[in-house]
């Protein structure tokens, strides 16, 4: 299949189907470069081509930058919690406008809630409101090891929020709260412009394919 994240390359997968997988049998899936949707886990599998970096971000010593301090005043008002990853109309609304006004596709509501809301691994959701109004939402897993980002959705009436960066660094903020190293932020894709955000984060840590070792990096 054409990559979805570079134009002109191929991607391939290896996946697998799980259910009822524990917090440390997830911190392991995520420490071996895993993803998933609902049951379905996915990882690249692209033979020379490893243009798709598991990257996380060390929280217990994350030091935002003043960008990100001001992103952080700025949303200071924001009421933010954690709930059960139980399906509401609400949440495929804000969805369905995510997908159209940043990747122009349309959303179909079943595939959506068996995404999302038949969770496979332990998972919640964060609300970010304004006003009680539902601004955002995060998808999170959470393991032995750290929290996981699976997906993240905004609503563009607050984009100069710039939700995506703080959401990223309040939940950063909770997986220290509960004692834990790591918050997984996904693929990193040098190149991809949606991804350059995830790079914005320091320390952070890049998984090496060939070795199966994570490592700091800057670059």
């Amino acid at each position: 299949m054409a990559c979805p994240y570079l134009e002109g390359r191929e991607f391939v997968q290896e996946y697998f189907f799980g259910d009822q997988v524990s917090l440390e049998e997830t911190g392991s899936l995520l420490e071996a470069g895993w993803r998933h949707f609902g049951s379905f886990f996915f990882r690249p599998a692209c033979g020379l081509c490893t243009a798709c970096e598991p990257l996380r971000i060390d929280v217990q010593q994350l030091k935002p930058t003043e960008s990100q301090r001001r992103i952080l005043r700025k949303n200071a008002d924001l009421e933010f919690r954690t709930v059960p990853p139980v399906y509401k109309p609400e949440y495929f609304a804000l969805y369905r406008e995510h997908s159209r006004e940043r990747f122009h596709k349309d959303s179909d509501e079943a595939d959506f809630e068996a995404s999302f809301f038949s969770p496979a691994v332990p998972s919640f959701l964060t609300e970010y409101r304004v006003d009680g109004e539902l601004a955002a939402l995060g998808f999170c897993d959470e393991s032995a090891v750290g929290l996981s980002s699976v997906y993240f959705v905004f609503s563009q009436r607050f984009a100069s929020r710039s939700l995506g960066i703080y959401s990223v660094l309040r939940e950063c903020h909770l997986a220290r709260e509960m004692g834990l190293r790591w918050y997984f932020l996904g693929f990193y894709v040098r190149g991809n412009s949606t991804m350059a955000y995830k790079g914005r984060f320091f320390p952070r840590q890049i998984l090496d394919w060939q070795s199966g070792e994570w490592n700091y990096r800057e670059d």
